[in-house]
């Protein structure tokens, strides 16, 4: 498909969403609130929440939007929201704010987010359906929110929950595995997820989400899911997270979970954060970023997650450095 061909089912999106609106004028309301974290930020060194406190649900059909009122959608969103919406974009978040055009709005005023902020939108109706990603993008039909089991709140919003949430582009893969990368992205995963930010009130409970930056922006799969595992822990929520048809993703994440939650391993009290703050100080011979490809996909990723620690353990326990039972670099 040529870039024409996506432009023109991106055209339809919108212009049905404008057929439907001069047909009968929408009513309700739509809130877009900017959180910042600012001082907010957890104290992860000594967080002592565990993997045995969170609820994880991995699924290879569906999509994020499929996952209903009771959840928070994860928009993979650009520092400036909408991304290539009303340009060539066709990814994730362009896809959303194209079923529901009313997102768009937030292109006018929302500034250029921060490496602390997030948005929280509540309140925006889907008017279209469709099939692809990409260049095999393509506009199904109608879609009428009124028929599903969706409602609104007192304010009139349909209770549907947006957490638009820019993850880091790296140009050089290695890069996100660096300290200072890796602690910008929990702490932007966990504004986006916490309750204790504007607008103040708790947030559905679980979180829906998926490979957030791990397109375009060349982010590691299963870096970028523990992530997520450790900030939704941390904020106390459950996690359903959708692998957009990928059945083994599926199951490596899914084992991934189970090996951390039957162990009750915690989030990063001296068991996650501190071998990831030593990489940067360990020679080749046990740099982890050298030890374990990180390129390809694992076998099993609770294998390798079993192999860090058996290396970590072996090199570093017996050797005055802090005691730990966890790494997750691969």
């Amino acid at each position: 498909a040529s870039q024409l061909d996506r432009k023109r089912e991106k055209l339809r999106c919108l212009l049905h969403y404008f057929y439907r609106v001069t047909e009968l004028l929408p009513t309700g309301s739509i809130t877009f609130t900017r959180r910042r974290l600012g001082t907010a930020a957890p104290d992860w060194v000594n967080s002592t929440r565990s993997f045995d406190q969170l609820r994880v649900h991995v699924n290879a059909s569906g999509t994020i939007e499929d996952s209903g009122p009771c959840t928070i959608h994860v928009d993979f969103a650009n520092h400036y929201l909408g991304g290539g919406v009303l340009n060539r974009g066709c990814v994730q978040e362009e896809i959303m704010f194209l079923l529901q055009p009313e997102l768009i709005a937030s292109c006018l005023f929302v500034e250029c987010l921060d490496n602390d902020e997030t948005v929280i939108i509540e309140g925006t109706e889907q008017y279209s359906t469709h099939v692809g990603y990409g260049n095999t993008f393509r506009w199904v039909g109608d879609f009428q929110q009124s028929a599903t089991d969706m409602t609104r709140d007192e304010w009139g919003r349909w209770k549907r929950t947006i957490v638009a949430m820019d993850a880091t582009s790296f140009s050089a893969r290695d890069n996100q595995f660096e300290q200072s990368k890796m602690l910008r992205e929990l702490n932007k995963a966990y504004c986006g997820f916490c309750d204790n930010l504007a607008p103040h009130r708790k947030l559905p409970s679980v979180v829906a989400t998926g490979n957030w930056g791990c397109g375009a922006f060349r982010g590691n799969v299963y870096l970028k899911a523990l992530l997520q595992m450790m900030a939704c822990c941390e904020a106390g929520k459950s996690m359903a997270y959708y692998t957009f048809d990928d059945a083994k993703l599926r199951d490596e994440l899914y084992d991934m979970y189970q090996f951390l939650s039957s162990s009750a391993i915690t989030v990063v009290d001296r068991t996650v954060l501190w071998p990831l703050f030593l990489v940067e100080e360990c020679t080749r011979e046990i740099n982890f970023l050298h030890k374990i490809p990180i390129h390809g996909q694992p076998k099993s990723s609770s294998g390798l997650l079993r192999s860090i620690i058996r290396i970590y353990r072996e090199k570093f326990c017996t050797s005055g450095l802090p005691s730990v039972s966890l790494s997750f670099v691969f």
